[in-house]
């Protein structure tokens, strides 16, 4: 290594002479004449360095080209620079180095080709993602109405009667102008015909004191709205299809009362 560093030491020192014993463009230099003798070879462990390109002795001093040294020994990279006279000399990138570098550029593409698929992927995985809320929020809205039909299917006089009570709790005041009066519901029959007794009390009336006092076509209209409700009621049910018929009576007097077949109405009194 010692060795090396001569040769490099000795090589610049000759080149820097060279240099300056060359006549530049810009300078007026002195010409001198010097005799060079060549024919001298270089060997390093026994193989010759040297080829057409040979050393040259001058004044006993042996001068070697720079490039032919910086080849062998250096791994250098040597340029000349005309503009600035100067010798460049800079650090070849090993075959290693070169390899190394290659494989990263290979890698940086693979990775951002890699990186922009993950991102394909993530873009798909929220869009299904989405889609699976959405079909997941349709499935718990049908399972609610399965449920409604179900509950509909299920249904019985009896909730259909409460339904009824409820509905018409304040019939008395609604229809007739007394709120005093009180109807509850009864339902029998089956899938194919249905029959309502709507019973009057008029034990709290105001106004009235039996069925027969109230207004004719008031219980026509309250009979019918009575009918609205109940289609409206097995409306989906076992019971959709049913002929529906009914009939208001007075509690207290039975003989009071209003039928109601759908389309006519028969009063046990006259007006």
């Amino acid at each position: 290594m010692k060795g090396l560093k001569k040769w490099i030491l000795l090589v610049s020192t000759i080149f820097i002479v060279m240099i300056f014993a060359v006549p530049a463009a810009n300078a007026s230099l002195a010409m001198q004449t010097i005799k060079a003798y060549k024919g001298v070879n270089i060997f390093y462990n026994g193989k010759q360095l040297t080829d057409s390109n040979q050393p040259y002795v001058i004044n006993n001093t042996t001068y070697i080209p720079l490039r032919m040294l910086m080849n062998y020994f250096g791994d250098k990279e040597t340029t000349w620079d005309r503009i600035n006279q100067k010798v460049v000399i800079t650090d070849k990138a090993s075959s290693t180095e070169t390899a190394l570098r290659q494989q990263l550029t290979q890698y940086q593409a693979q990775i951002a080709e890699l990186q922009s698929k993950v991102r394909d992927l993530e873009s798909k995985n929220t869009s299904l993602t989405n889609e699976n809320t959405t079909l997941k929020n349709r499935i718990s809205d049908l399972e609610d109405e399965i449920e409604e039909l179900k509950d509909k299917n299920d249904v019985s006089l009896d909730d259909i009667e409460d339904r009824l009570d409820d509905y018409f709790e304040d019939a008395g005041d609604d229809y007739f102008g007394d709120d005093g009066i009180r109807i509850t519901f009864t339902l029998s029959g089956d899938e194919d015909d249905l029959v309502y007794k709507a019973t009057f009390s008029f034990s709290g009336a105001d106004e009235y004191e039996k069925l027969t006092e109230l207004s004719q076509s008031r219980l026509k209209s309250f009979l019918k709205a009575v009918k609205s409700k109940i289609e409206s009621e097995i409306e989906d049910t076992d019971y959709e299809d049913a002929d529906i018929t009914g009939k208001a009576v007075d509690k207290s007097n039975s003989s009071y009362y209003v039928k109601y077949d759908g389309s006519t109405y028969t009063f046990s009194w006259s007006e």
